[in-house]
């Protein structure tokens, strides 16, 4: 808010609240998909993180100036803990992998988008070595033994709230 005028907001500040309104509802809408109890949300964890990745790099290319410096923040602390492909928990990207809707290709195009060239070779190549072995230690068990699944319950509409 500006200096003056006795911290009462000016017509500059709402415009600037406006601004930014879209950016700050990209965090709320996707903590409410991955903060949910009563449904699986394992599958939608790294496609929000992906999500909010390719958002930020949106933002960060903005013409507004304000737009554009807090972009800049915020990919700087989202570098910090998904900038490193080594820190990032590979059964997130394996559950990812598993869901129908998205497959090995929909994370390999994001592993491309959001590392530079030898970290997303590292990572994928990561990845493709623990789908094997998950493959290989399943292999042996026999299909007999399935439990009753459980449906999660997704809107229609979020299916794609980033569009992927």
């Amino acid at each position: 808010m500006a200096k003056s005028n006795d911290g009462v907001p000016l017509e500059e500040d709402w415009e600037y609240a406006r601004s930014i309104l879209p950016f700050l509802k990209i965090f709320y809408d996707s903590t409410l998909r991955i903060s949910g109890s009563s449904y699986v949300t394992s599958h939608m964890y790294m496609k929000e993180v992906f999500g909010i990745g390719k958002r930020i790099r949106q933002y960060s290319e903005s013409s507004d100036v304000s737009i554009k410096l807090m972009a800049m923040r915020m990919k700087g602390k989202y570098e910090k803990y998904w900038g490193n492909p080594n820190g990032i928990n590979i059964l997130l990207l394996i559950a990812v992998v598993l869901d129908p809707r998205s497959k090995l290709d929909f994370v390999n195009y994001f592993i491309d988008y959001l590392f530079e060239s030898s970290m997303a070779s590292e990572l994928k190549s990561k990845l493709l070595s623990s789908l094997k072995t998950l493959y290989e230690q399943y292999q042996g068990i026999e299909e007999g033994s399935q439990s009753s699944q459980q449906e999660s319950q997704l809107d229609d509409d979020d299916d794609d709230p980033h569009g992927m």
